[in-house]
Order: C-alpha cells, then structure tokens, then sequence
C-alpha cells in the first residue's frame, strides 16, 4: 500500500464486478488491477451464487487491495442484476465503477473513470472481444494481456487478431482517430463498463437525449438483465 493511499480515508471510486464461478477471468482481472494507475479504489466482488471455490480463490487475493468486499447471494438462477444492486448498497465511495467479471480492465481504466466523472452524467465505454486463442493466451497466463497495451505490438498483430476473430478491435487501440469513429458508432450504455454517481437515477447521457432510468433496470425489480 502508497503512502498516497495512505492518506484518504475512504476510496475515490468503487470498482462494481459481478461474477459467477469462472475464478480464472477474475485471477485475470485482479492482475489488471495491480497494475492500474489510480489505486486508490475499493473493489467489490458481488457474487451470484455462494461457491467455497470462489470465496477460497478470492481470499488469496483479498489482502493485495486496501478496500475490498466480496458479496455472496443464493444460486437461484441468473439474478446479476439483484447482485449488483446489493454492491450498490454496500459501496464505500459515492462514485460507482462497473465492470463484467469476464472483462479485464486497461491500466488506465480506474483513472480514466475518475478523470471523466461528473455529477448528472454517465460514463460509458465499450470492450474488445477478443477471439478464442487470443482470449486462451491471456488466460493462461494473465501478465501476457499487459502486451495487447503496447500500441505498436496491439497494431503489429491486427491482422493475427482478425483471423482470430476479435470484434471492435478500433475500441482497443489509444487513438483519437479510432475513437471518434468508435463514439459515433456506440452510444448506449453498456453494463460492462460505465460508471456514475450513486443517487436516484434521473441522469441524462452525453451523447444521447433519453433519460437513463428508462434504459437501466438496477431497481431491485427484473431478475436478470431485460
């Protein structure tokens, strides 16, 4: 732990990760998140079932973070949504992170969140999906995904990574160019990857009119997502 973390009481935002079962996407996320720029963060794993597996993989890693929750909920079918909101509950920061417990975060992507937040606005981004053997590579061994953050190494196997499969490979790569195209393409947000304020949610977007309680179902209310 910094002597910067050191000095805040609380964290400047709650990292949100829903997971269920697959400890090898979280072993690679919690590996991100050593690495992130901006550690003054609290990480809230919200699980949608109770798995001994789970809770004894996450207890190997609970003391690397300064602020860390892991939330458990009875296996009673796909609640994601039920989980969430009892992370919300439970968060120390009033900003909120959320991220998919099978997307592993950039090294900027906590300061990036915290650098964008503003009251009244939502912060949206988007994900790579990266095909089956790019996907296996990082799996097997996380400290490879830190090479996909190199631009010139991310640009030199653009075309290894196309045979792959990958998807929204533009969103990936650090440049104005790309990402101009990427935000005029993806407006909506996506539960993967936004953050806000914690307050009732009568926000309304950037990029887009519509009031962003009529496109979130974080209510307690749907079971899954709609």
């Amino acid at each position: 732990m910094s002597n910067l973390i050191r000095q805040f009481d609380a964290p400047r935002a709650t990292l949100i990760i829903p997971v269920y079962k697959d400890t090898t996407a979280l072993a690679c996320i919690f590996h991100a998140l050593l690495r992130q720029t901006e550690q003054c963060f609290e990480v809230i794993i919200t699980e949608d079932d109770e798995s001994a597996e789970m809770a004894a993989f996450i207890e190997k890693w609970r003391s690397k973070f300064t602020w860390f929750q892991h939330l458990t909920q009875k296996d009673d079918g796909f609640r994601k949504t039920v989980a969430v909101n009892r992370a919300i509950s439970v968060a120390q920061a009033d900003y909120l992170i959320f991220l998919d417990g099978d997307c592993i975060p950039h090294s900027n992507f906590i300061h990036a969140h915290v650098q964008n937040s503003e009251r009244g606005i939502v912060c949206t981004g988007r994900r790579v999906d990266l095909g089956r053997r790019a996907s296996q590579y990082v799996r097997e061994q996380p400290e490879r995904f830190r090479l996909l953050e190199s631009r010139l190494l991310y640009l030199l196997l653009a075309p290894l990574l196309h045979i792959d499969g990958i998807r929204s490979y533009e969103v990936g790569f650090p440049n104005r160019f790309f990402h101009k195209i990427a935000k005029n393409r993806y407006l909506g947000v996506m539960g993967c990857n936004f953050s806000c304020y914690r307050w009732r949610l009568t926000v309304t977007m950037k990029t887009i009119a519509a009031p962003v309680e009529k496109m979130m179902t974080l209510n307690g209310v749907l079971m899954g997502w709609g």
